[in-house]
């Protein structure tokens, strides 16, 4: 999954990246140099420690709410299928740029699950195409965008769909 959203990221970034969920393992360690690189990371021992790299992160979603517009990409790997709370899906959605494209997965063998993630994102405005990896097991990935992100939003999907056929 990674190595897809490597793929995606190079696909579509113009250079700045948001990422929730990240741990201790954030994507831009693979991706070498980013403009701006803010993590999303609520585990504060994680959070200390990206610090500690001289990373740029927030525990709480209310930290970034005024620096989302600058972010052309959001992604978030193996987080949605965990309960995020509605006020920060609407946050992500209502903060961010227009062109913003979005890149997330949902692994969960609940189809409900899935569909309740999906359907939150739908309801804030959000343009979305889910892409089946059954050579994941039972992720499914997400790419969305607001409506000027939306051509780079399908072209960061067919670099996925590519991957996946790698």
């Amino acid at each position: 999954m990674r190595r897809l959203a490597i793929d995606f990221i190079d696909a579509v970034s113009n250079g700045s990246l948001f990422e929730i969920g990240c741990g201790l393992y954030p994507l831009v360690n693979e991706l070498g140099s980013r403009t701006n690189y803010v993590a999303l990371e609520i585990d504060s021992f994680a959070c200390a420690q990206l610090r500690a790299q001289g990373l740029d992160c927030c525990a709480q979603p209310s930290e970034i709410r005024y620096r989302l517009q600058s972010f052309d990409l959001v992604v978030a790997l193996f987080v949605m299928q965990f309960h995020v709370p509605d006020e920060t899906l609407q946050l992500l959605v209502s903060s961010t740029g227009l062109d913003t494209v979005f890149l997330f997965n949902v692994a969960t063998k609940d189809p409900a699950i899935r569909h309740a993630v999906s359907s939150k994102l739908l309801e804030q405005g959000m343009w979305m195409h889910a892409i089946q990896a059954p050579t994941l097991g039972n992720d499914t990935i997400f790419v969305g965008a607001k409506r000027a992100g939306i051509l780079r939003a399908l072209h960061g999907a067919a670099a996925v769909q590519t991957g996946l056929q790698d």
